[in-house]
């Protein structure tokens, strides 16, 4: 007796006893395993998937009819599944996966992976993305890259010897006017507080009356958080209205972090302009890069972070190249550094731990405008410790918090 394959269609010779239920060949019998649960045609070898249940599908079926979950690996129907695409990726998701890491935004809905970011308002209207956050639902907090157009908030008298000098460029910018100009970052984290980022923003608009800050994305910053900045400034400027320093209190209050945050610095952009040469700006830098130990000491960071985010150290070709960074000649590659030479207008010292605290804050900019008078007129071989020290005791009603602290640390 003779059969044809159905699957194959060889023909054979074939015992009634041998006839296969499927009629199938012998070779074709051992390679079967089963038919589609959706189609009904037979697999064959590993040309399947196994669903639930014990079923089992055809290639041809899954990819019509199935998909994979991306996160548990479950084989699910696409008429109950979740797609997520973006320029790079298509996946499909399990219902229970994708709602546990995906949101819709309330605005655009689009849909992001929670991972990305999202944000409530105060009142827990939300999801929105980032963009849309920014855009529609939080005044006052730009990019990280923004670039304002600068204001110089200077004291009472030096309102009348600078009456001429009117833009950032002509104080910040220009070398030799020698009136000491700075600039503060103070990176605030608020992961912690349990409230929406939008509170804290509110806060400092509030106290932003003559628009002294503005608000920046800070990427450095684990969770939530943010950047404040202010204009250009003076010391006099400052201590004629410190009140201006009263936000950082307020932000603490709510639960806003800074030095007991890992992760957040306060730098202060130095104007180039404060220095009176470049071998003026030259002695302010060799000071801060030579005399370690007292740097780490009021910039009160652990080794580890100061090494990461404002290196001390200095290479022996930094050391070669550092007159040239000073002189306007180049800049250093790496802008992680106790100063920063890469803007073109500041120098930015980089060695402070986040701060929310007043005094600490007056502390550091103190400091620093005492070294910039300190170098002025000292020779270059005369540039220790005990100089500078001396200076702010000759000088502590101008550095009266610098002046503590030392005092304190003696």
């Amino acid at each position: 007796m003779s059969s044809e394959c159905n699957h194959c269609g060889t023909c054979w010779t074939i015992d009634e006893s041998e006839i296969d239920e499927n009629g199938l060949c012998p070779d074709c019998a051992d390679d079967y395993v089963g038919n589609c649960n959706e189609c009904g045609y037979g697999i064959f070898d590993d040309d399947y998937y196994s669903l639930n249940h014990n079923e089992i599908i055809c290639n041809s079926c899954y990819e019509d009819v199935y998909c994979t979950c991306e996160t548990c690996r479950d084989l699910i129907l696409q008429d109950h599944a979740y797609l997520f695409s973006d320029y790079c990726t298509h996946e499909w998701y399990c219902e229970s996966c994708f709602y546990e890491g995906f949101y819709t935004c309330s605005d655009c809905c689009e849909v992001y992976r929670n991972e990305d970011g999202y944000y409530y308002e105060e009142s827990g209207y939300g999801p929105y993305c980032s963009d849309c956050y920014h855009e529609n639902h939080l005044s006052g907090l730009n990019s990280w890259d923004f670039k304002p157009s600068f204001r110089v908030f200077l004291g009472k008298k030096e309102k009348m010897q600078l009456r001429t000098c009117r833009t950032h460029g002509e104080i910040m910018g220009e070398p030799g006017k020698g009136v000491p100009t700075f600039g503060i970052e103070i990176e605030v984290n608020t992961d912690y507080s349990g409230r929406s980022l939008s509170c804290f923003v509110d806060i400092v608009n509030d106290y932003n009356e003559d628009e002294f800050y503005y608000l920046m994305e800070d990427g450095s910053i684990a969770g939530q958080g943010f950047e404040i900045a202010s204009h250009p400034f003076t010391l006099d400027s400052i201590k004629e209205n410190d009140k201006r320093l009263d936000v950082f209190r307020e932000l603490s209050k709510i639960g806003a972090k800074s030095y007991t945050s890992n992760d957040c610095g306060m730098h202060i952009h130095v104007g180039r302009s404060s220095f009176i040469t470049r071998t003026h700006l030259y002695k302010f830098s060799k000071f801060i890069f030579e005399n370690k130990e007292f740097i780490k000491s009021i910039a009160n960071r652990e080794g580890e972070r100061l090494q990461e985010w404002a290196s001390i150290d200095l290479s022996d070709n930094e050391k070669a190249a550092l007159a040239r960074w000073c002189s306007g000649r180049g800049m250093n590659q790496n802008r992680y550094k106790a100063l920063n030479f890469q803007n073109h207008a500041t120098v930015e010292c980089r060695i402070f731990r986040g701060t929310l605290e007043k005094k600490t804050i007056l502390r550091n900019i103190e400091f620093l405008h005492a070294l910039i008078e300190m170098t002025k007129n000292k020779d270059i071989d005369h540039l220790k410790v005990s100089d500078l020290e001396d200076f702010v005791i000759d000088n502590s009603n101008t550095y009266p918090n610098f002046a503590d602290y030392l005092t304190l640390s003696a």
